[in-house]
């Protein structure tokens, strides 16, 4: 697995690649010759926090749910280890220690490649 800047995204949804600007960087991680499009939040705004406060929260599984916690049969109140996911208030675990919040805008989600835009060439693994 190699992480490489995108050079390009599209809105879930369209076909239109564009370009990443150059002030922005959108680091992922690709596996050589598996993955050549990845996922990203479309962010409006990044808020960073000063307190140690840490709200109770579900989370936004890949399988598509709301949950309120995880592991085998969400044993384990709260989030996932991972270092980044979608959750809204409420659950019945507190949230882990975390530095800064993302707002997110519409349409939410952009799919990003290494490959420039416009074209439409096939992602190389940097």
């Amino acid at each position: 697995m190699k992480n490489c800047n995108c050079q390009s995204y599209r809105f879930v949804g369209q076909d239109e690649w564009r370009p990443i600007p150059d002030n922005i960087q959108v680091p992922h991680v690709f596996r050589p010759g598996r993955k050549e499009i990845a996922s990203a939040f479309v962010v409006q705004r990044i808020k960073p926090v000063e307190s140690n406060e840490r709200p109770n929260v579900e989370w936004f599984s890949k399988g598509g749910q709301w949950k309120q916690g995880y592991g085998k049969e969400q044993r384990h109140p709260g989030v996932p280890t991972r270092g980044e996911y979608l959750i809204r208030p409420g659950g019945n675990g507190q949230m882990r220690e975390f530095r800064a919040v993302l707002e997110l805008k519409p349409p939410y989600l952009a799919d990003v490649r290494t490959a420039k835009a416009p074209n439409n060439l096939l992602c190389k693994v940097c």
